[in-house]
């Protein structure tokens, strides 16, 4: 039987990505022993890892049985679809992903969490839903969180502008400290340069104040790193994303697909819902609590506050 998806699923996507990337990997280096299972599974990895590349929503990272028969055949017959992928999701869920399969003891020795199959059964119209989670899953009889304390979950991956799309996910090396480092001081420096030339009228005022600008985000962004570098977050800066997307932020994290789990900067767009009231959670840096980023009701900020570590993703209620 397949598992049908009754519970309350608290999916981190960098987690779920993580763990697809090399299942992906992993399907990739046996393409030739595919039988049409690891087919139709290898397909729901591609096509999972094109909606979160994409930015799509955690909670909207799912298909039906045309997307992936059409992915896996090549056709789109919807009712010849419905009979053929079920068989196969059926052998996916018991042997392909089951708890001690092949590919998910190939996650867990890499320090990826195992995937596994869910799938929503079609009911009162809505037609049936599948996809791949890590095993963060939680009855939702016990999902209830204490007044105390709170869960954020990294829900997508934050929709930048085209131009800073490079900048999401960036592996730290020495090499790109220094660069980042030494351009970010020659900017600044020739931004007080360019002012001060304007005063001694060797330089056009135009010129100066597109060299002052410049040098400006320059700073600014060397301060972002600056506090990346300290406190292991900072917020994305607004001209980066749009400003409708909340909560969007850089995180630092270990690269766990690789053996030397070097550092790299993520960027992440986190959810949460206040416990005490059950609206939503806005995460920003706070002067009250000097410099710390916490998580604020948004309806009623000054007396719903949370801590927030991006790493374990829990915080515990600050006004008790």
């Amino acid at each position: 039987m397949l598992r049908v998806a009754k519970e309350v699923i608290s999916q981190d996507i960098q987690e779920l990505k993580e763990s697809l990337q090399l299942a992906d990997k992993f399907l990739n280096e046996k393409l030739n022993q595919q039988g049409k299972a690891e087919e139709v599974l290898h397909a729901i990895v591609i096509k999972s890892l094109e909606l979160i590349n994409d930015e799509v929503s955690v909670r909207d990272i799912y298909f039906y049985y045309a997307d992936i028969y059409a992915a896996v055949w090549g056709e789109g017959d919807t009712d010849k679809a419905s009979r053929t992928v079920r068989k196969y999701l059926d052998d996916i869920s018991n042997d392909k992903l089951s708890a001690n399969s092949e590919l998910n003891n190939f996650l867990v020795s890499e320090n990826c969490q195992p995937l596994f199959l869910t799938v929503d059964a079609s009911t009162g119209g809505k037609r049936t839903q599948f996809y791949l989670i890590t095993c963060r899953q939680v009855d939702e009889s016990t999902n209830e969180q204490s007044n105390n304390s709170i869960e954020y979950v990294a829900t997508k991956l934050p929709k930048p502008y085209w131009w800073v799309k490079p900048l999401m996910e960036i592996k730290v090396t020495v090499w790109r400290v220094f660069c980042v480092v030494a351009i970010g001081v020659l900017l600044s420096w020739m931004g007080v340069y360019s002012l001060s030339k304007v005063f001694s009228g060797s330089v056009s005022t135009a010129m100066a104040i597109i060299t002052f600008s410049i040098a400006a985000i320059a700073g600014y962004l060397m301060m972002r790193l600056s506090e990346l570098s300290t406190k292991g977050l900072t917020q994305i800066p607004s001209f980066m994303v749009p400003l409708k997307q909340a909560n969007s932020l850089f995180t630092l994290a270990r690269d766990t697909v690789n053996e030397k789990q070097n550092l790299k900067i993520l960027a992440v767009t986190y959810e949460a819902k206040c416990p005490l009231c059950g609206d939503k959670i806005i995460i920003e840096k706070s002067r009250e609590f000097h410099g710390r980023y916490v998580g604020k009701c948004a309806i009623a900020p000054s007396e719903h506050v949370y801590t927030f570590d991006h790493v374990v993703k829990k915080g515990r209620f600050l006004r008790g």
